[in-house]
């Protein structure tokens, strides 16, 4: 390899292990945060659970989540069924008028 290819590579790294790290701090934090009482996520927001605890989780199921749950699923299918309603039509309608000499159209319709 070339030091060009290498620099390069090295860098293409860096940018994925950032990109990795700002994508699983606030996944860890939140997970972390379910196991804490709300005093001690207002204190010691990123420390770990101590005392861990499972109390969230109990309340969560007391007070019904499976409402809640049954909301999300009507309202995805929902969704899912008007989406599939409309792209074939969209796609129709890109396809027909597809020009190979208006491509930047082609991106700024879609």
């Amino acid at each position: 390899m070339k030091k060009e290819e290498k620099l390069n590579q090295f860098w293409k790294y860096v940018l994925l292990i950032v990109g990795g790290i700002l994508i699983l701090v606030p996944l860890l934090v939140t997970v972390f945060s379910s196991f804490k009482t709300t005093k001690d996520i207002m204190n010691h927001f990123f420390s770990l659970p101590n005392p861990f605890t499972l109390s969230n989780y109990e309340r969560l199921i007391s007070d019904g989540i499976g409402g809640y749950f049954w909301n999300s699923a009507v309202i995805t299918v929902l969704s899912l069924i008007v989406v599939a309603f409309f792209i074939p039509a969209a796609a129709y309608s890109i396809a027909r008028n597809m020009s190979k000499k208006k491509p930047l159209q082609l991106c700024i319709r879609s």
